[in-house]
């Protein structure tokens, strides 16, 4: 996390800098509860009393937009699903699936105030059923990074998991989180 008057981009390999000016990430991390990952992991460099300062900002724990959208989503991609044959190659439908479950996860880890890590997202994934996800989370970066990728076999079936996965993670929050 860098803060900073002027917007500039940092692209290193291995690393995810998102940089913002102080009264734009305040308005974020009051109104995105993602965000709260975000400052979990920022590492301090200059200016440790800044991050303190933001870090004590009351995030909200207002998840309802993630929970709303992936329902509609949800109805969205399960109108593709049934459009596809057995090879299934609409990695959009998977790129989305995944999305949506890696927010789900996410709201996991604020919930248990746990960081989020690919490794335990692809651990909670595989014991919830998920199969090939290696596959699934390879076409997921693809996608999301705008990138070239093979032909790769994808069964319709398997995505259907990952669907009901993200159609019951989703249930679950929404019951959970308006007690």
């Amino acid at each position: 996390l860098v803060i900073s008057d002027k917007k500039f981009a940092v692209e290193k390999p291995g690393y995810d800098v998102n940089v913002h000016n102080l009264d734009n990430l305040k308005k974020i991390i009051t109104k995105n509860s993602l965000y709260s990952l975000i400052l979990k992991e920022a590492k301090v460099i200059l200016n440790k009393s800044l991050l303190d300062e933001i870090k004590a900002i009351k995030l909200t724990k207002d998840f309802s937009f993630i929970l709303n959208t992936t329902k509609d989503v949800l109805e969205i991609n399960k109108q593709f699903i049934d459009l596809e044959k057995d090879d299934f190659d609409n990695y959009a439908v998977i790129y989305s699936l995944v999305l949506r479950l890696r927010g789900l996860y996410m709201i996991n880890c604020i919930l248990k105030n746990r960081l989020y890590s690919n490794k335990d997202f692809k651990n909670f994934a595989i014991k919830r059923g998920v199969k090939n996800f290696n596959l699934l989370y390879e076409i997921y970066r693809h996608e999301r990074d705008n990138r070239k990728i093979g032909k790769i076999k994808i069964s319709k079936d398997d995505v259907k998991i990952l669907y009901h996965l993200v159609e019951n993670e989703t249930k679950k929050k929404s019951t959970k989180i308006n007690r």
